[in-house]
């Protein structure tokens, strides 16, 4: 974290500025990245007292030795927070996967959930933005496909048995593409022209892949 905040800063305080305007800064990540992202957002904010103007924020996972309290207390300084991730509902959700770290062998925590990702006591400015759905991690960052992490059967089972609905390798890549949709749209509204997504469709693979992280 403190690497990418240092080659924000440098970047910030070098940039030519002959007519005293604020530039918009956009910081984005994914996975844990995110929630470093944040991080990093937060400390120009506090430290600095830098406007950040949008933390974008792809299904944001707590797996890193940074701050536990993390996002709980976003500083008015951080206009802006767009975060999606995968949906709280593992009674019903075949796309979800590490849905119960409690068995897991990782360490593993959306922070999308149980309003983790806040506002500061008496800060009204920041806008915070969530969308939760029913997606595997690997779909909301950019590679939909199975991988051990599921509670459910895998998509060549159709016993219909196990903890959660048969995972659906189709709508966890319609739902990947409207996750980096979602965020690119929030960030052309600053202004900022992005690269073009494909219209027609993203690059998957046209077959379920089985990811073995």
């Amino acid at each position: 974290m403190q690497a990418a905040y240092n080659n924000i800063k440098t970047a910030y305080d070098g940039r030519p500025n002959p007519n005293g305007l604020r530039p918009t800064i956009v910081i984005a990540g994914s996975s844990r990245g995110a929630l470093i992202a944040l991080g990093v957002a937060e400390k120009l904010a506090k430290d600095d007292g830098i406007t950040v103007d949008l933390v974008a924020m792809y299904d944001p996972v707590d797996m890193s030795e940074i701050d536990d309290k993390l996002g709980e207390n976003i500083p008015a300084k951080i206009l802006q927070v767009a975060v999606v991730g995968g949906v709280k509902q593992a009674d019903k959700s075949g796309n979800l996967d590490y849905w119960n770290t409690d068995s897991r062998r990782y360490d593993w925590e959306r922070t999308i959930w149980d309003n983790q990702i806040r506002r500061a006591s008496g800060n009204a400015v920041t806008d915070v933005n969530k969308w939760e759905m029913d997606a595997s991690h690997g779909a909301i960052v950019g590679l939909p496909g199975y991988n051990d992490n599921f509670g459910n059967p895998e998509p060549d089972d159709n016993s219909g048995e196990g903890e959660l609905a048969p995972y659906d390798y189709e709508k966890d890549k319609t739902n990947s593409k409207e996750a980096d949709r979602w965020i690119r749209a929030t960030i052309r509204a600053l202004g900022i022209n992005l690269r073009a997504e494909l219209t027609t469709d993203y690059p998957y693979p046209e077959n379920n892949p089985v990811w073995k992280p």
